[in-house]
């Protein structure tokens, strides 16, 4: 009797750990932040299912005439007069025009308004190429350029449109520019 009772402790623990790395059942996302602090302490995961990529928060503000942008996924955007939920498309803001475009993927649906300050919570952006005039802050660093290039990989974060300006806060894995870059 006590070899089945190890036998079946072995086989549950086989189980919950080849369910960990799988993440057949949602405990991945569960213990993803416990992992995260694992990482954080020993500087890269040992846990080779769940590999993390370091990221550095960074506020940015972008002071364009034109800017147009497509967010990776869906978001909600709150505007002074409207929301837009599930939103996927490019958003154009016309700064000179005084005019916000949203354009919707896949359809030919279009909005178009007077600019007005609006936030979007949770934007992810694989990589945003930047020309023109901004201001990064980050942890040590504050760069201010004019008519510079400014490239940011892996956003994750809000992005709100505000006096003439746009403002992204988030974590990024790299920010760089003309001998500066943030990691």
């Amino acid at each position: 009797m006590f070899d089945w009772k190890i036998l079946g402790a072995t086989f549950a623990a086989l189980i919950v750990v080849s369910t960990l790395f799988v993440g057949g059942f949602g405990i991945k996302d569960f213990f993803s932040q416990i992992f995260e602090k694992i990482s954080e302490w020993l500087g890269s995961s040992p846990f080779s299912g769940f590999q993390h990529t370091k990221s550095t928060h960074v506020h940015f503000t972008l002071y364009p005439e034109n800017f147009v942008f497509s967010p990776d996924s869906p978001i909600n955007i709150t505007l002074s007069t409207m929301k837009i939920n599930n939103f996927k498309g490019k958003i154009n803001t016309h700064f000179k025009n005084n005019t916000l475009l949203f354009s919707e993927d896949q359809t030919d649906l279009k909005i178009e308004t007077e600019i007005q300050n609006f936030v979007a919570p949770e934007v992810s952006l694989k990589e945003l190429v930047f020309k023109g005039k901004f201001i990064v802050t980050s942890t040590g660093s504050n760069i201010t350029a004019e008519n510079e290039t400014m490239s940011v990989y892996d956003f994750l974060g809000v992005v709100s449109l505000q006096n003439k300006s746009v403002v992204f806060s988030g974590n990024v894995t790299k920010i760089k520019g003309r001998g500066w870059e943030i990691i």
